[in-house]
Formats: C-alpha cells, sequence, structure tokens
C-alpha cells in the first residue's frame, strides 16, 4: 500500500482540513511563498512548482508550519489506518486491569 496511494490520502485530507480552516490555509500559503520562488511566480506552472516542491526541501524549510499541518493530518486521518485481529488465548493483567 505504500507509495501514490498513502502520498494522495495524505495529500486530500491535508487540503480538506486546510480548506475547512482559513487562518491555517492563510499561514500554509505565506509559507509556500516564503520557501518556494515558484509558488508567489504567476508565470510558474503547477510542473514547475511540482520540480521545486520535494520533500527533501520540505525537510530543509525554516517554516516547519506546513510539516506539522501534515503531520497533524496524518494523526487525524492515517492514510494506512493501523487494524490488527488477533485471538487472545490466555487471560493478562495490564496495569491492574484484567484483559
Amino acid at each position: 500500500m505504500a507509495g501514490t496511494l498513502t502520498q494522495s490520502s495524505t495529500i486530500a485530507n491535508t487540503l480538506s482540513f486546510m480548506i475547512q480552516n482559513s487562518q491555517v490555509e492563510k499561514k500554509i500559503r505565506q509559507s509556500l511563498a516564503a520557501n518556494f520562488k515558484s509558488f508567489s511566480d504567476k508565470s510558474a506552472t503547477l510542473e514547475d512548482l511540482a520540480m521545486e516542491l520535494t520533500i527533501e526541501k520540505l525537510d530543509l524549510m525554516e517554516d516547519e508550519y506546513l510539516k506539522h499541518c501534515i503531520y497533524e493530518s496524518l494523526r487525524m486521518d492515517p492514510a494506512v489506518p493501523i487494524s490488527s485481529s488477533f485471538t487472545v488465548t490466555e487471560e493478562i493483567e495490564l496495569g491492574g486491569v484484567k484483559v
């Protein structure tokens, strides 16, 4: 499941949460404009921005607001929900509670 499905889900969820909060959207736009030349260049194409906007550059951004927004989006709606199923074969005690 790793790869494009998880990336597209993360991007879609982050954009969805961003749209729901205009203050967050405004801060993200300011951060992108400050860190990526092609974001504020009116003649730049989407491909220009995509070439400049890499994970490595996001890691080097001084303003970490966008990264924290992505992390929060992943916390609120993980791209790959953790689900494990197992069968309990014996009773154990965790923190004074029998399970």
